[in-house]
């Protein structure tokens, strides 16, 4: 799920949790967002089974926010094939 506590099918996911659950984190940096919906966004992050940040900067964003251990899985984007266009 991407950022897993927007409303909408991620939150309903967590809800219904048809099964296991990864959890992927993309935000880094101060987010008022983050402190706004910290009760909601707390108890989502708990009900995950995998927490998976796409950066350094993210998995420390998300635990400053909400606590937990996140794996670092970076974007899958091969930089090189892209680099000269």
């Amino acid at each position: 799920m991407h950022e897993p506590f927007v409303p909408g099918p991620t939150l309903t996911a967590l809800v219904v949790r048809p099964g296991p659950l990864v959890g992927t984190f993309h935000r880094a940096g101060v987010s008022g967002w983050y402190q706004l919906l910290r009760p909601l966004s707390r108890w989502s992050v708990d009900h995950l089974d995998v927490r998976v940040a796409v950066s350094e900067a993210a998995a420390a964003t998300a635990r400053a926010a909400f606590g937990g251990d996140y794996t670092v899985l970076w974007n899958g984007i091969d930089v090189e094939q892209f680099a000269g266009v």
